[in-house]
């Protein structure tokens, strides 16, 4: 791990300091925690962006879900 050093609001530090998971690790690990929870969500958001504008650029012909659609159908019962 590389070690770095960041300024930070100190309001917004007496909030993070409160928590108990901070107490109890320590604010390197929530701050890594935090940052890498933020990363995931950023990579899903673009993700889906980017699949609404391959759809939206490029939309599905109209048999292109049908076979998948059908096989989807709860049976008769």
């Amino acid at each position: 791990m590389k070690a770095i050093q960041f300024t930070i609001d100190e309001a917004l530090l007496r909030r993070i300091d409160r928590l108990p998971e901070v107490k109890k690790q320590g604010r390197s690990a929530f701050l890594r925690l935090a940052v890498q929870d933020y990363l995931a969500r950023k990579r899903t958001r673009e993700t889906r962006e980017a699949y609404c504008r391959g759809y939206r650029d490029s939309p599905p012909g109209p048999d292109e879900f049908g076979p998948w659609l059908e096989g989807q159908q709860w049976p008769d019962g």
